[in-house]
């Protein structure tokens, strides 16, 4: 995928979150409700400077998270933690591995950026609309928090999928290497 590209993915929720906070700015009251107990009760309150700051501050985190990884793959390779790390890190395939690396990272980091918009999003509809009052349809936020944790689920299986696997002939060609090691040194000297 190209690094332009890759810029622009994440970007637009990025943008979603400076909407949300430049469009409920105004509208919100200010103390904020942030925090509900597992009956969608209000449980805390929080200044709504405190409220924008905190989810400003978090979007940006989460938008150059990205990049900030993608620098360390780059940089410190030998920081990567891979099952068969020599096979997957060699030179001659080290930039495909990256490239694969750096699709994982982007899934993570588009899937915390649009499950932390929902959430922020939800926080801004009850205090707008509800006004503390318990919301009809709290029950969304637990699927959106179930649909977000089948989504890493899979990310984490699809990743140990791919790196925990290598080619047979490469299995095959340890073992042969190994073999013949040993065929080396078994071999008695002539005198």
């Amino acid at each position: 995928m190209n690094k332009f590209l890759y810029l622009l993915v994440p970007l637009p929720f990025f943008l979603v979150s400076l909407a949300q906070i430049y469009y409920y700015k105004p509208l919100l009251p200010d103390q904020v409700t942030s925090q509900f107990d597992v009956k969608g009760n209000p449980s805390k309150d929080h200044s709504r400077s405190f409220i924008l700051i905190a989810y400003s501050l978090i979007s940006f985190v989460l938008y150059t998270m990205f990049y900030f990884m993608d620098f360390l793959l780059s940089k410190f390779p030998k920081f990567i933690n891979l099952s068969h790390k020599d096979y997957w890190l060699d030179k001659t395939r080290f930039n495909s591995t990256r490239r694969q690396l750096l699709k994982y990272f982007l899934f993570f980091s588009v899937s915390v950026q649009i499950f932390v918009v929902g959430i922020f999003q939800y926080i801004f509809w009850y205090n707008v609309k509800y006004s503390k009052k318990k919301p009809p349809h709290f029950k969304v936020i637990y699927y959106w928090i179930v649909m977000y944790i089948i989504s890493q689920v899979l990310c984490v299986a699809d990743w140990q999928n791919r790196f925990a696997k290598v080619p047979d002939f490469i299995k095959n060609r340890k073992k042969r290497n190994k073999n013949n090691k040993k065929n080396i040194q078994e071999k008695p000297k002539k005198d």
